[in-house]
């Protein structure tokens, strides 16, 4: 009784452990419980047997993207036209899918914990291990980098290494953390004897904190050129209409009234899809409202459809209105919202789930910032801003950066704030202000910190004023990207290969005594 309660309970506590990762992320912000999750994930994994642990750690991503990720459904049902039942089912084998990575991980952990003594292994393995699935997670299939660690911890102290070792090294510097705790705790059974090992353990976890808070107080940029006056409209159209065909003329008219260009401003953005037609045949609806724009000497920029006639394709595009051939074609599309991977096999699903302009193709992997005046615009397009190594393509050119979305997809679930969260770091990791332009919200004034200046309010229709200021300068993360993170987990496995050749050798010797 008392061997299956205990089963019973590790299984519980790493369910429970993989909610806690969502509690830290937006928008409850309880960045701390972070370090917990994962110093959970660790205990649990290291005191399982081999076949329990695999069982344990998919619990753990169940629990992670079942609480965290559970807005899939909402783009499904609601928006997507698939029934309940399959929206439901469809979620569950998403997040069940992803859950398998933590259950991989876990026995890796079990695995190379077996192999090393316990200080070797806790401060040097488990923290790379973590952060190695992380960004394997945001590479395979073509990435979910989605509700990382190291994105969490926006408002802690760790945010200050941002700017340097960008999101995944934050994520290491949790998982690093979680383990000196785990270690501290794990030496406390004799106390007197190591003393020494949970001081110095504790020493170097205070550290890195310390750190981090001295390094939030640094600026890595610096302001060029004069603000510029700037206007982002919300139009808050119903995603449940806003591709239907009558629709379409409606929505331009209220983008258009909500710009207000009776009232200055040099730069007005409309969100991801705000025309939701190709752009060509809504140019005689949009020629009078340029023309007014020209004559007061602003720019407009928005999110539409483009159609190349050469190629036959078409793009999720972000443009300027007035100089179309200005645009940023959407590079990292969504699979089974924008493209259909493995479309042989999968095709099929198309009778079932119905998302309009699902067949786009993607851009060009290098594309130059929009050049607004001396405004140097780099963009992203909806979930595009999750991928930190891609928003850095533009850089350091770019002096401002946007990210168009249109977060309606999720209803009023999580993902809008966790998304916007993850505007945030993009602006701290690369010291640019970013501004954020969401169909029904969040859209923000995001400054070059992180700091969110002027937030919306979601599901109305709104329009956020700022003068922003255009940034120059190259940020450590910026110029090396992950770089620091792929050298530690390169460096891991040649140490951890030495320790294993090392072992060897020595289990040789005593054999041959």
């Amino acid at each position: 009784m008392r061997a299956t309660l205990t089963l019973i309970g590790g299984d519980a506590a790493m369910v429970l452990a993989g909610t806690l990762i969502p509690l830290a992320s937006a928008p409850f912000g309880f960045w701390p419980v972070a370090i917990v999750s994962v110093g959970i994930f660790f205990a649990v994994s290291q005191a399982s047997s081999p076949k329990r642990v695999i069982w344990r750690g998919w619990l753990f991503g169940c629990g992670l993207f079942g609480f965290g990720a559970s807005w899939v459904y909402f783009s499904l049902n609601l928006f997507g036209n698939a029934v309940a039942p399959l929206a439901g089912l469809l979620t569950a084998f998403f997040d069940m899918g992803l859950a398998l990575l933590f259950a991989l991980l876990a026995w890796l952990h079990l695995r190379v914990s077996q192999r090393l003594k316990l200080p070797v292994f806790l401060l040097l393995f488990a923290p790379a291990l973590w952060v190695g699935a992380e960004m394997f997670r945001g590479w395979f299939l073509t990435g979910f980098p989605w509700l990382l660690v190291g994105t969490s911890q926006i408002e802690s102290p760790l945010s200050g290494y941002a700017p340097i070792v960008g999101v995944y090294g934050v994520s290491w510097l949790v998982a690093l953390s979680a383990a000196l705790c785990l270690f501290c705790l794990l030496q406390l059974r004799d106390f007197v004897t190591r003393l020494v090992q949970i001081v110095g353990a504790a020493s170097v976890l205070i550290a890195i904190w310390v750190g981090g808070w001295f390094l939030q107080k640094l600026d890595w940029s610096f302001p060029v050129g004069d603000p510029v006056s700037v206007r982002l409209v919300q139009g808050n159209i119903e995603q449940s209409i806003k591709f239907d065909e009558k629709q379409i003329l409606d929505s331009i008219k209220t983008y258009q009234k909500l710009s207000q260009l009776e009232e200055a401003a040099d730069l007005i953005i409309w969100p991801e899809t705000a025309v939701a037609d190709f752009y060509f045949r809504v140019k005689d609806v949009m020629e009078p409202f340029l023309a007014e724009v020209e004559r007061r000497d602003a720019t407009v920029l928005l999110g539409t459809f483009e159609y190349d006639a050469v190629t036959g394709r078409y793009y999720n595009s972000f443009l300027n209105a007035t100089n179309p051939s200005q645009q940023y074609r959407k590079r990292h599309l969504v699979p089974f919202g924008e493209y259909m991977p493995l479309r042989r096999l999968l095709d099929f699903l198309n009778q079932f789930i119905a998302i309009p302009m699902s067949d786009l193709f993607p851009g060009t992997t290098l594309q130059m910032p929009i050049a607004v005046g001396h405004l140097k615009i780099g963009v992203s397009i909806c979930y595009e801003d999750a991928f930190p190594e891609e928003v850095i393509d533009m850089l350091p050119d770019a002096n401002v950066l946007v990210n168009v979305s249109n977060d309606s997809w999720f209803g009023d679930s999580l993902a809008p704030h966790q998304h916007l969260e993850i505007a945030r770091f993009r602006a701290l990791e690369t010291g640019r202000p970013l501004l954020r332009v969401a169909n029904t919200g969040i859209s923000a004034i995001i400054s070059h910190t992180g700091k969110v200046e002027r937030e919306s309010r979601q599901f109305i229709a709104e329009t956020l004023d700022y003068m922003v200021q255009p940034r120059q300068g190259i940020t450590p993360y910026v110029r090396w990207g992950n770089s620091f993170v792929l050298i530690l987990l390169i460096a891991s496995t040649i140490v951890f290969a030495f320790f294993v050749k090392n072992e060897r050798l020595n289990s040789a010797s005593r054999a041959n005594k």
